[in-house]
This record gives structure tokens, sequence and C-alpha cells, in this order.
């Protein structure tokens, strides 16, 4: 009787877990109005690095606070003309969500990249 108790609050502890660390999170991925933002590759150097922390809810159907999930903010704040948007669930999202997630309140993070100079492509040279 024991095993049996004890497997039950194990399967119990799982399923708090799962539900923590799921669903999912709309991020707006976009450049300001009227700005020319060059895109980055994912292997291009970046000076500026900014990590958002954005709350969601209904399990990541709306952010809490709209106006943090747009990039387009960041890198007008940042004065970006090159970036590199994207999002993530990191570890900490992960243990920040344990008890909110359970509720329907996952945390994820975007990480937005770039320089406030557009790089120079490089220059290959032929030969006449």
């Amino acid at each position: 009787m024991k095993n049996s108790m004890e497997n039950l609050v194990l399967a119990g502890a799982l399923l708090l877990h799962a539900l923590s660390i799921s669903g999912c999170g709309t991020l707006y991925m976009n450049a300001p109005p009227g700005a020319d933002i060059k895109l980055l590759s994912r292997d291009a150097p970046a000076t500026v690095k900014i990590e958002k922390h954005i709350w969601f809810k209904w399990w990541g159907g709306q952010p809490l606070h709209p106006e943090e999930a747009h990039a387009a903010s960041i890198i007008k704040d940042a004065g970006l003309r090159e970036a590199r948007i994207r999002m993530t669930n990191t570890l900490a999202d992960g243990l920040y969500s344990i008890i909110p997630g359970v509720f329907g309140f996952p945390r994820r993070t975007m990480i937005v990249e770039g320089n406030r100079d557009i790089t120079p492509a490089p220059r290959t040279l032929s030969r006449p």
C-alpha cells in the first residue's frame, strides 16, 4: 500500500512539473516603424545583448504586459541598426515557472542582439 501511495505522489509531482513548464508564448519580433533594420545571421558578431523576461497568462496565450513583448521597443531604445531576435525557455525560466506555471503563468526570455552601426559586408577580391 505504501509503494502505491508513493507512486501516486510521484506521478502527481511529475504532472505538476509538466504543467509548470508547458505552454507557449507569443512575442512580436518586429522592428520600429519606419526604421531600416538589417537582420543579423545566427553567427554574426553583435556588440549589444539585451535579455528581457516576459510573463504570460493563459499558458502563453497572451503576455501579461503586451508592450514588453515587442522587440521593436528594445531595438529603438538601444539604437540598433542591426538586430537578431530570439525567444528561449531557459532553466531559470523553468524554475521561476514551477508554481505560477501550474496556474497558467509561464515565463520566457526574449533575447535581442545587435549593433548600433551597420557592419560592412566582407569584401572578396577577384583576380583579373
